[in-house]
């Protein structure tokens, strides 16, 4: 943008853009960066990257009066904004868990699916009730739908998904559980067809 020579601005005046990064790990919290941000002068924010991290920082976020727009898919955060400035740069879960279901369903005829949540987290399980929501509306209820309350679960969930020898599994969590649950599925025999959506 700014090689092509800015942004032009109402009064026909061109202005360049700055990419100001505020890291939140190392003991800095959202409401830190948005407050070194604030003092910036910056006039959109890009982020926070989770639904969690949206919403728990939601009245922080807004206190800015400025556009955030963030890659967080969670089905609440437009409906839990009241400032009409936070925007999504992905669809939403249950968009993309339509877009799962009719894939998988209408263009690859799956016969038999598998769903598992990966953790107890509350998106993890918005998300996977979407998308099994999506599939049952298609005439293709995933059977079996597993949850593991921790990865010492993942044994037991391997051999049910084993024994029912599901064309795919489905499965909806963190990117590490994801990675080892694949890992223990392969281990396991299984050789069907794997999603996920952080892939």
């Amino acid at each position: 943008i700014n090689a092509t020579g800015g942004v032009r601005g109402a009064d026909g005046t061109f202005f360049q853009l700055e990419l100001i990064i505020q890291p939140v790990s190392d003991g800095i919290t959202i409401a830190d960066a948005v407050n070194q941000l604030s003092q910036s002068n910056v006039i959109a924010i890009l982020g926070p990257e989770t639904s969690n991290e949206v919403l728990n920082n939601l009245q922080t976020l807004q206190s800015l009066s400025l556009p955030v727009i963030t890659p967080a898919t969670g089905d609440t955060i437009l409906a839990s904004d009241t400032t009409g400035r936070i925007f999504r740069s992905r669809a939403a879960e249950v968009i993309q868990g339509r877009a799962l279901a009719d894939y998988l369903i209408t263009d690859l005829q799956i016969q038999s699916i598998a769903a598992v949540q990966l953790d107890v987290d509350i998106n993890t399980a918005a998300s996977l009730i979407g998308f099994s929501t999506a599939a049952s509306a298609l005439g293709r209820a995933p059977q079996p739908v597993l949850q593991a309350q921790s990865n010492d679960n993942f044994p037991q969930i391997v051999n049910q998904i084993v024994l029912t020898n599901s064309e795919i599994v489905v499965a909806y969590g963190a990117a590490t559980n994801a990675s080892e649950f694949y890992n223990r599925l392969r281990a396991g025999g299984w050789e069907g067809f794997f999603a996920y959506n952080q892939a």
